[in-house]
């Protein structure tokens, strides 16, 4: 999976390259938030995300991003303390904008695919296993410059690999944005 994600990226970075001009259609950012898996006991990660997105007009974008659940402690009294799950891996989203009337504050929903590798910790060691799915985002993004905006969004990931009954990750990141 990492071979495949290094090169998804690369191919963005050439798109990028073949594409630079200064109308901002490349942009990059990073998040942070709180992540959740859908079971009642475990507790919230700290989620960060990094992404690169081209747009390919007002209301059409495209992003890829590497994504990181942060660790997230598994409280289950039958279990022994000391437990943790995490996901991380590449997502890629297809986004429509719809920016208001003062071209200030864009609203942003999407769906796209993910790849992740999900790993559980413990006192003995760890086991990963790897899974793909559908994703959907919904977000909104404030434009502070030409260059500058703020962004609000919450990602799901549909049926994440947890080593259970493979529920969903969701994630609510707040973070600054890039426009190139």
């Amino acid at each position: 999976m990492k071979t495949y994600n290094s090169l998804i990226l690369v191919s963005l970075l050439s798109v990028y390259s073949a594409t630079s001009q200064s109308d901002n259609s490349i942009y990059a950012g990073l998040t942070a938030g709180a992540s959740s898996y859908n079971y009642n006991n475990i507790d919230p990660g700290t989620a960060t995300k990094v992404f690169i997105g081209y747009k390919v007009n007002e209301n059409i974008a495209i992003e890829a991003t590497l994504f990181d659940s942060g660790e997230a402690d598994i409280t289950d009294p039958l279990l022994p303390p000391g437990i943790s799950l995490c996901s991380d891996g590449l997502n890629l989203t297809a986004f429509y904008r719809l920016p208001t009337s003062g071209g200030d504050l864009t609203a942003m929903v999407g769906g796209g695919l993910y790849s992740f590798d999900t790993t559980l910790k413990g006192p003995g060691g760890s086991i990963s296993e790897s899974g793909s799915g559908l994703s959907l985002a919904a977000g909104l993004e404030y434009t502070i410059t030409e260059n500058i905006a703020l962004r609000g969004d919450i990602d799901m990931f549909l049926g994440v690999k947890d080593f259970d009954q493979n529920d969903g990750l969701n994630s609510i990141n707040i973070g600054i944005v890039l426009n190139f």
